[in-house]
């Protein structure tokens, strides 16, 4: 790094750290301090969510966006998301072995919370009014947007002035973070609506897919690295495509009940309509994986792992499905089965890199 591009590099550090101490102090005077349970909790879970980011390519995957978004839509106090994602990230740094305390730390910190700042402030300045579930939709997808803008201007920054990563591989890295936090949006969401009727327990039950999401791929890949069968995996895929598939025949063959219960939801005129045109289009989709995948079809997994970013943010609107069957079963029941529904994107992935869809497996040798 020659010492012109140096400089540059860190100027580019000082300047994010002191421009988020004198926004922080510009906006304390709006944290809600009374609320102090609140922050606490929405601290701690911010500490959780970063302990558990993935690091790709040289940045890292924004998992705790399921705590702070959360957090800026409630509070409503940009102060006090900053505080919050400060606070979290600073405690998740902590926590580290062996602890690092170095400028390019500092920077990772101030950046993360100058980005979440700007969205709040985004959110604040919208002035939105009530609670229902298109607003929080509205202003969870619109949060996400701009943090994901200003924190991938900051990143593409670093990277580029201290030559991380080549730069070749920016956009590789820009289109996977912008995946990563459009498949956490309804989540998100769905976080938001169950504080608001259920407090701290609900919003755990919530939030946990995002847990099972990070974690449980890993444990897949290394169960698969030590011999597990691709039979299985590729059986356990096939029935996962076979219960969407029964999902949306089961919605479509109810029409009737459906539109009762969502003319009770504000926002009935889009969902409805939607719900009809997601099934008609999905259900070609998971016949032709399934036929794929169970009749060996060249290059199967590889056609799936390509078709994954445009399933998967369906699988996710369609984890919302148990509640159509409101009639029939609890709320509570609901909402246990929309929290494993939103993990089985993820589920489907990690089955396939485990070996369904016809990848050779040789037996080892005793």
């Amino acid at each position: 790094m020659n010492d012109r591009r140096a400089t540059a590099f860190r100027a580019l550090q000082v300047a994010v750290c002191a421009g988020v101490g004198m926004l922080l102090a510009v906006l304390s005077p709006g944290i809600p301090w009374g609320r102090w349970p609140e922050l606490l909790f929405f601290t701690a879970l911010t500490t959780l969510a970063l302990r558990l980011r993935i690091r790709y390519a040289g940045n890292f995957v924004g998992v705790e966006a399921a705590a702070l978004v959360p957090a800026i839509l409630l509070l409503g106090s940009p102060g006090a998301a900053m505080l919050v994602c400060l606070l979290g990230d600073g405690l998740a740094k902590s926590l580290q072995r062996p602890r690092r305390f170095s400028l390019a730390n500092a920077f990772d910190v101030a950046q993360l919370a100058l980005a979440y700042g700007v969205a709040a402030l985004f959110c604040s300045a919208l002035n939105a009014s009530g609670m229902t579930w298109v607003t929080v939709a509205a202003l969870a997808t619109g949060v996400l947007m701009v943090f994901y803008f200003v924190n991938t201007a900051l990143v593409f920054a670093y990277l580029e002035l201290g030559r991380v990563v080549p730069r070749g591989r920016m956009l590789e890295i820009a289109v996977f973070q912008l995946v990563a936090l459009l498949l956490l949006a309804p989540i998100v969401i769905l976080e938001v609506l169950v504080y608001l009727q259920h407090g701290v327990p609900g919003m755990l039950l919530a939030f946990f897919p995002v847990v099972l999401a990070v974690k449980t791929p890993i444990g897949f890949l290394l169960l698969a690295a030590g011999g597990a069968s691709p039979v299985l995996a590729q059986t356990l895929f096939v029935s996962l495509q076979l219960m969407y598939l029964a999902i949306y025949v089961a919605a479509l063959a109810n029409l009737a009940e459906v539109d009762e219960l969502l003319e009770m939801v504000p926002g009935s005129r889009v969902s409805f309509p939607l719900l009809i045109v997601t099934a008609a289009l999905l259900i070609p989709a998971r016949a032709f994986v399934v036929s794929a995948f169970l009749f060996g079809a060249p290059r199967a997994r590889q056609q799936y792992l390509r078709m994954w970013p445009f399933l998967a943010p369906a699988d996710m609107l369609w984890a919302l499905s148990p509640f159509l069957l409101l009639h029939h079963i609890s709320f509570g029941l609901a909402l246990a089965c929309v929290a494993l529904l939103v993990y089985s994107p993820f589920a489907q992935r990690s089955l396939v890199l485990m070996g369904a869809g016809g990848v050779s497996v040789e037996p080892r040798m005793r």
